[in-house]
């Protein structure tokens, strides 16, 4: 623990080994450098002193942004610093300081790489169009944390849902508005846009049929089912008349299986 050497060899394999150094080695540089460079969840070991070094600290947060919280005080004030953080991983943006979490430059970063880290920006971001409805765009379920006034904003709710049709349960427009809304979220052709559904692919069966076995287990597909009413789902009234009486089986054996009920 206090040979260091052995400490060097130790944290060039594995920098988490820093751990088990002796308090003198956790505060010697070159070491701490050697720990966080191979795995920046070391800085954690690191002492005071180098929490607060610059260098290694930069260091650190470049392998791991979450390492954030084990910086000082002062660094997590350092807008360079949080911008590297925040760049390699959006969830350091809750261990950056009060006034960085209300920049709009690094929350816009964080929010394009996922949008529920608007749930870490301050209130007034919350509140800014943009930044949420990048966040909704990103993730629609982001619409949770945006302000009120924004869940009640029809653009930004189409938005949302457009991402994800769960997003509609964080709506603060009125039953017909979201049911309206629902409606505008359609393919070009027969269905509903699969990624709302949180679907990679729009999967279908051979000849464009209805997968029951996908349908069934898919919840977003259960989600608009509980608040639209079923021949809304197809665009045209040739599309309703072909699909409908498969997919009232599909939403008759959902229901049996309680899949409905549970969402609603």
């Amino acid at each position: 623990r206090a040979d260091r050497e052995i400490v060097k060899l130790a944290v060039n394999q594995n920098g988490l080994a820093l751990m088990h150094a002796s308090e003198e080695l956790r505060a010697d540089r070159e070491i701490v450098k050697l720990a966080v460079n191979q795995n920046g969840l070391a800085l954690e070991y690191a002492s005071e002193e180098l929490r607060a070094d610059r260098a290694i600290v930069k260091l650190a947060v470049k392998q791991n942004g979450f390492v954030l919280m084990y910086a000082s005080e002062t660094l997590k004030a350092d807008e360079e610093i949080v911008r590297l953080a925040v760049k390699q991983n959006d969830w350091a943006l809750m261990h950056a300081s009060e006034e960085l979490r209300a920049d709009r430059a690094i929350v816009k970063l964080a929010v394009n790489q996922n949008g529920e880290a608007l749930m870490r920006a301050r209130r007034t971001l919350r509140a800014d169009e943009e930044i949420v409805k990048l966040a909704v765009k990103q993730n629609g379920l982001a619409l949770r944390y945006a302000s009120e006034g924004l869940r009640a904003n029809e653009e930004t709710v189409l938005k949302a849902i457009q991402q994800h049709l769960g997003a509609i349960h964080f709506s603060k427009l009125g039953d017909e508005t979201n049911k309206r809304l629902l409606n505008k979220v359609r393919l070009m052709s027969k269905f509903v846009k699969p990624e709302a559904f949180g679907l990679d692919d729009f999967v279908q069966e051979n000849n464009n049929r209805l997968s029951k076995e996908l349908l069934a287990t898919n919840e977003h597909f259960a989600t608009y089912l509980a608040v639209c009413d079923l021949p809304g789902l197809f665009v045209n009234r040739h599309a309703r008349d072909l699909y409908l009486p498969t997919a009232n089986k599909i939403t008759s054996e959902l229901n049996d299986r309680n899949i409905l009920r549970h969402m609603c």
